[in-house]
């Protein structure tokens, strides 16, 4: 339950500042954080109507009274908490949900610690609508420092609609073979994923919306000289491309 979940980050934070202090770590640290999902915690002894934030209250608490969830710590994790603890959570509601559900209360309660949604990817949606929505959020709430998306490439060990937040799948050209502890491994080229735009691919969606330049999605599946054998066949390959680049 919630309790041991919080002594198991107790734990985890003073084996943490263990470790620095054993390797001698000086300078600026790291901030540390703990991912909840976006879920309702109704076991936890605050917000049990809210999602995320019974987990972090729970936390929290714990943070400054480690003594109530049976741990005795070796070095002052209330201080390292409150100096170095960044809250953040997975979510893949819409944008729109954030502000009431989440940041109002959010704001009052953990007024001085930073929190970010670790993995962020409202499928389904346009992401240049949705993605634009929650970075205009992060610029009008200084103290939500943002998202990270999810994800880079189709999870293909997974099923289902665990397959459906990648922006990048796999094509089917090989550019080149890798050796993994004996075994070869061939890899593909990267194919973007459509948007719910139509005509529009999530890399796309994301470059504007971030302000980055685009991707020239004609050259991903494209053999590289270098990636060939060098022998006829190669060349060959590379010939019937017809690039003077190439």
């Amino acid at each position: 339950g919630p309790v041991k979940m919080a002594r198991a980050l107790l734990s985890a934070m003073d084996a943490m500042l263990d470790a620095e202090m054993e390797a001698g770590v000086t300078g600026p640290l790291i901030n540390f954080t703990a991912t909840f999902s976006f879920a309702i915690c109704g076991a936890c002894s605050q917000f049990q109507d809210a999602p995320a934030l019974g987990q972090m209250a729970q936390l929290h608490d714990a943070m400054h009274h480690p003594e109530n969830y049976g741990y005795t710590p070796k070095h002052n994790i209330t201080a390292a908490y409150e100096a170095r603890f960044t809250h953040s959570f997975n979510t893949q509601n819409p944008a729109t949900d954030l502000q009431h559900q989440f940041l109002d209360a959010y704001m009052t309660h953990f007024p001085s610690t930073p929190v970010y949604i670790g993995e962020y990817h409202r499928v389904g949606a346009s992401q240049a609508d949705d993605l634009g929505m929650i970075l205009s959020l992060a610029e009008q709430n200084p103290i939500f420092l943002g998202i990270s998306f999810f994800q880079y490439q189709v999870a293909y060990w997974k099923a289902g609609t665990e397959r459906d937040f990648g922006m990048f799948g796999l094509g089917s050209v090989s550019l080149a073979a890798m050796d993994y502890f004996g075994t070869t491994y061939q890899i593909y080229c990267l194919e973007p994923q459509s948007d719910a735009v139509p005509g529009m691919v999530m890399p796309s969606a994301l470059a504007n919306v971030y302000g980055g330049p685009d991707v020239n999605y004609s050259a991903l599946c494209v053999r590289r000289p270098e990636a060939v054998a060098l022998n006829g066949s190669g060349y060959s390959e590379i010939l019937a491309q017809h690039s003077v680049p190439q």
